[in-house]
């Protein structure tokens, strides 16, 4: 994925308009560990002015080596399932 120049997306907007597409984008979601796309995650106040509903794709799970990872659910159905996770499992994905 390439990195868009913000100061070229969003000129001529408002402060309003780039403030809610900002928090859109960044707020009401995160990056998978396995895959790296942006997911919905629920919570928090980024679609309080638009009342827009998103529901959650992704949840963090407490793998068998004792770290934590976001993953959305796509990569979680790609874990194995015969033996227990661990971190290198989720960098393979």
């Amino acid at each position: 994925m390439s990195r868009v120049n913000r100061a070229e997306l969003f000129e001529g907007a408002s402060y309003l308009e780039v403030y809610t597409v900002y928090k859109s984008a960044v707020m009401a979601s995160r990056a998978c560990d396995g895959c790296d796309t942006n997911v919905s995650i629920a919570g928090g106040i980024a679609n309080i002015w638009s009342q827009e509903s998103r529901p959650t794709e992704g949840i963090v799970l407490e793998l068998g080596d004792d770290t934590e990872h976001f993953l959305c659910y796509d990569c979680i159905d790609r874990l194995p399932d015969d033996r227990e996770v661990t971190a290198a499992d989720v960098a393979a994905l």
